[in-house]
């Protein structure tokens, strides 16, 4: 039954976040139907309609049975632009908008996907860009300027302007990949090409131009008296097609990605509470139960409480825009009287001085500083026909629907049959909106109205969402924490308890009895107690003995054995392993100058401390601290570092006198184990090459070697600067070269050597070269300059050794070798 729940749990989530899917899907789908077809061309049977709205702005392809074959969006090819115009040759030209005042031209093939495009577009004359039509020869852009007095043409040349978007540059990447880059840093900007006017029209006198195109050598205007707009309304075909448009499963997946992520989350939210739930069930703890419980319930009520005032906040915006909306346009009908009916029904009502008066009264009360800034269209509405008599666009005697989508013609039959005023919700460029319709009443019916679309959105905007979501979220939290206290104080003391027990059983004794009230308690925690003092004296007798061993037997021997505590290590244990060795070698001169233990402990102390930094491990030592051995696993890539850091700190100490000291570092194969019987054992490092190293390290510290290495460790650790070469010992036919580390040196020690080391490797090298005079010249020469170069004295003895006897005589070239 446990295994159950959960899974049905899991189906019935799944089938709620796919209902609430459906209807957002249902919603969206009723809100595209309520936009408005903002332009469109119809090519043999197909439709090329173009609709901008607040996200995206889109081209539809749509064929003669209303289903929609591709589409193009504006953000696929730049983001923040508006569609302006279209107009169809042999591809479908496409004009948009980057910014206020530029335009670019587009050229898009039959699958909607751009293959050319223009430079910016800049017309010189200020205005509305309201005509485009593509012809063989160029481009005509027709713009009517501010105030409506003129219409200017330019014009484009095709073949001058137009680029390729399918050349090899731009197939291998973006647009935006391929932008210019200046010198500062930031993308080249496109020069901007400025249009040239081939015709210009002046409106007729006391009449302004709403509308102009310019098509077959002539001009198609539209003039604020209704005149000339069969030119620019949309045939029926085309409305058809737009507002019966068919989309695919594909394409409505592509608009509503947004809401899919949503819901993807929203989905996978609900199975991590399930999740929650399952392990809640599985723990059989009463006292986060009851936590799960109370928390569902709290979000429950929260997620409630958030909606709920979500809604009212909406309909209390709504209801305060519609109260404001009318009360402005009762304002402006106020302002206007009833004088325009005595013209207003006269055929020549738009050649009228009171036509001029109303427009430029809705004019000045949409530009008046104030609440009035909140309107952003004004129109007079004859309600016989539901034509604009006056509107602020200049768009007159144009169905209403146009301007206001068909959301608004019920509201208008409603001030038909005698209300005073209304409000109606519509959507327009992706956006809800409110349209008002105050009544001009004449007795009890209505013949006219006054209309207005409010510039604010009618919904709570995303950002009071957010606060409420906010406010939820903080009421969620501050609930969530005064409940969980509450059930938790509840049982706050067998939690203790509970805590201590768990604490004690992972082998922490460091417990403390916290106050209880019932006498059960109080018992159950003093037997703890007695527990725990029994547990603590047997651990710290383990303790001592750990410490014993550890203090005796080589340090980390185990880990070397790759066993878990030395408890498990037994005689006859034993391991291969590649590392580097460091044998630390101290001179015979302490022996007759006996150090106190405070210095045999400091000596002790630092070498310990430098090779934990690196991970050493101490493998033994001698009975007279003569010779240390330490071993850095084939991990530690940094041995080095534990020589130089330990003589610099050594030399600053005063047991440096007692100790004459010096490293040498060696990496290679080697055996190490313990041997023994079950009463003793030893541990032993084997290497076949020992004896004959130590002896050598013997030997570089009596010369005054504070430290050196082989060649394998110089190339492991990738040392090629601050050594010198000072020769190699000879293992049969395998020659081990040996380099000496001045960084270990004293400071002016160091720059010593380290300016003599050219000159110390040429005199090696005239040396092995059986050039003895003149390598104990070059020899001589550096001890002058660093007289306590003792390395340099033995190759000039040596050489002067083989300067008096005869040529091809017993000469070796390695150290040490033949003195």
């Amino acid at each position: 039954m446990k295994k159950t729940i959960p899974i049905i749990l899991g189906v019935l989530w799944l089938a709620t976040v796919a209902i609430l899917a459906f209807f957002d899907g249902a919603d969206w789908s009723d809100k595209e139907s309520m936009n408005l077809c903002q332009g469109g061309i119809q090519a043999g049977n197909s439709f090329y309609i173009m609709d901008n709205r607040e996200e995206e702005s889109v081209v539809y392809h749509i064929n003669e049975n209303h289903q929609v074959v591709n589409l193009f969006k504006g953000s696929s090819y730049k983001s923040n632009l508006t569609f302006v115009g279209l107009s169809f040759l042999d591809n479908l030209f496409l004009l948009l908008e980057e910014a206020e005042g530029t335009y670019r031209i587009i050229a898009l093939d039959e699958t909607l996907q751009p293959i050319e495009e223009s430079g910016p577009l800049v017309p010189k004359e200020k205005g509305e860009l309201t005509g485009f039509t593509a012809k063989e020869d160029g481009f005509y852009l027709t713009v009517v300027a501010e105030g409506g007095d003129k219409a200017v043409t330019y014009f484009l040349e095709e073949k001058e302007n137009m680029r390729s978007l399918l050349s090899e540059e731009i197939k291998e990447g973006s647009r935006e990949d391929k932008k210019e880059i200046t010198k500062e840093g930031g993308p080249k900007q496109e020069e901007a090409v400025f249009l040239k006017m081939v015709r210009m029209s002046e409106a007729p006198q006391n009449r302004k131009i709403v509308e102009a195109s310019f098509d077959n050598e002539e001009y198609k205007i539209r003039l604020d008296n209704g005149v000339g707009k069969e030119h620019f309304l949309l045939s029926q075909e085309i409305l058809d097609a737009y507002y019966e448009r068919q989309l695919s499963l594909k394409q409505t997946l592509g608009f509503q990605r947004q809401q899919l992520f949503f819901y993807g989350e929203l989905l996978l939210a609900g199975y991590a509470v399930l999740i929650l739930i399952s392990i809640v069930l599985k723990n059989r703890s009463h006292t986060l139960y009851t936590i799960v419980i109370v928390e569902i319930i709290l979000l429950v009520v929260t997620v409630s409480g958030v909606a709920v005032t979500y809604r009212v906040a909406q309909d209390a915006v709504l209801s305060q825009n519609k109260k404001f909306g009318i009360y402005y346009l009762e304002e402006l009908k106020r302002q206007i009287g009833p004088n325009y009916k005595a013209f207003v029904k006269e055929d020549s009502f738009h050649e009228n001085e009171t036509y001029d008066e109303m427009w430029k009264q809705m004019e000045d009360f949409l530009k008046e500083e104030g609440p009035n800034r909140m309107l952003y269209s004004l129109a007079l509405v004859r309600l016989e026909d539901n034509r604009i008599m006056v509107g602020s666009t200049g768009k007159n005697m144009e169905h209403v629907a146009y301007q206001y989508g068909t959301a608004v013609l019920p509201l208008l039959e409603l001030i038909k049959e005698g209300y005073d005023n209304g409000a109606v919700e519509v959507w327009l460029e992706g956006k809800r909106h409110l349209v008002i319709a105050v009544s001009d009443k004449e007795g009890i019916s209505s013949n006219y109205c006054y209309v207005g679309l409010l510039k604010t959105e009618t919904s709570v905007g995303n950002q009071e969402l957010e606060r409420y979501l906010g406010y939820g979220t903080l009421i969620f939290m501050i609930g969530s924490m005064l409940t969980i206290a509450l059930v938790l104080l509840q049982a706050r003391e067998l939690k203790g308890l509970q805590k201590a027990i768990l604490l004690l059983a992972a082998g922490d004794d460091n417990i403390r009895k916290e106050r209880a009230y019932g006498k059960d308690i109080e018992t159950m925690w003093n037997s703890l107690l007695d527990i725990k003092k029994r547990i603590s004296r047997i651990n710290y007798a383990k303790f001592q003995l750990y410490e014993s061993c550890y203090r005796f037997a080589p340090k980390n021997v185990e880990k070397i054995l790759k066993r878990e505590s030395i408890t498990e290590v037994k005689s006859g244990d034993a391991i291969e392993l590649y590392g580097t060795l460091a044998m630390v070698n101290t001179s015979k001169a302490f022996h007759m100058n006996i150090p106190t233990m405070h210095q045999i402990n400091r000596y002790v102390e630092l070498m310990e401390k430098h090779k934990e930094k690196l991970e050493g491990l101490f493998l033994s030592g001698s009975n007279n601290l003569k010779n240390m051995k330490i071993l850095f696993l084939r991990e530690c890539t940094g041995s080095t570092e534990f020589g130089i850091n330990f003589m610099k700190e050594f030399q600053q100490t005063e047991a440096y006198g007692h100790f004459q000291t010096g490293i040498l570092l060696h990496y290679d194969h080697y055996v190490y184990g313990v041997a023994g019987s079950d009463s003793q054992c030893f541990s032993f490092l084997f290497y076949r090459k020992m004896e004959r190293l130590e002896k050598l390290g013997f030997w570089l510290q009596a010369k005054g070697v504070k430290m050196a290495i082989t060649e394998t460790v110089k190339n492991r650790e990738g040392i090629n600067s601050g050594v010198r070469y000072i020769g190699y010992i000879q293992f049969g036919e395998e020659r081990m070269n040996l380099y000496e580390v001045l960084d270990a040196c004293k400071e002016e020690e160091r720059k010593r050597k380290a300016a003599n080391t050219k000159k110390f490797e040429n005199a090696i090298a005239l040396f092995y070269e059986y050039d003895f005079y003149l390598a104990r010249s070059s020899f001589s020469e550096i001890i002058r300059e660093n007289p306590q170069d003792e390395i340099a004295k033995w190759y000039l003895f040596t050489c002067q050794k083989y300067l008096n006897q005869s040529y091809g005589g017993d000469i070796s070239f390695e150290l040490w070798e033949k003195e």
